[in-house]
């Protein structure tokens, strides 16, 4: 990366002139984004792609590339909820970036937020490569499904013994996430069945 000081870069066609770069997977989770899923829960693993090229073939310096997870979004990068992902080679055999080498990690947990900034980042020599960012994830809390009192209601408040009875309540998710296939069992507390 950048094995000629003074042209990060890449602008001196005499020094490196090709530019090292970070692009997106472009294939299935990571079609267009760096990062999979883009919604989760706080315990959710949230895994990161990327392909680096070199035209050198260099592979990046230890320690990169990197993935910086921004919790508010503010491009600083230490404060107590922000958190970095070291990325992998998906294939260690692979040692030439010319042709474009796929890098991979995650990470979990993440604190709930929604204004994650998700870049990924090679530094060398003063000089830095980064994709991103991206405005995700979304971490959210789990759905929380509630019902108070005054959410249900009855066809009859005083219906005959015996008499048919119709039941309604408003079922509230207060949790992030949405919430699909759960069921609601209404029981008679003075039923022995």
């Amino acid at each position: 990366y950048a094995p000629e000081p003074g042209d990060c870069d890449d602008t001196d066609p005499l020094i490196n002139p090709e530019a090292q770069t970070l692009t997106i997977l472009g294939s299935d989770e990571f079609e267009d984004n760096i990062i999979s899923p883009l919604t989760g829960a706080p315990t959710t693993q949230y895994n990161f792609a990327v392909v680096y090229t070199d035209a050198t073939g260099a592979l990046p310096p230890t320690g990169f590339p990197r993935a910086l997870i921004d919790f508010e979004g503010n491009g600083i990068f230490n404060n107590p909820n922000d958190r970095a992902a070291l990325l992998s080679p998906a294939d260690a055999a692979d040692l030439n970036t010319a042709d474009g080498k796929v890098y991979i990690g995650s990470i979990s947990p993440l604190v709930p937020g929604t204004n994650y900034a998700t870049r990924i980042q090679v530094q060398s020599g003063g000089c830095t490569t980064e994709i991103g960012p991206f405005d995700a994830p979304d971490v959210l809390f789990e759905p929380d499904l509630q019902i108070f009192a005054d959410d249900i209601t009855f066809s009859n408040f005083n219906p005959e013994v015996s008499s048919s009875l119709t039941v309604s309540a408003i079922i509230r998710n207060v949790g992030g996430l949405p919430v699909n296939n759960f069921a609601v069992k209404l029981v008679n507390q003075f039923d022995t069945d």
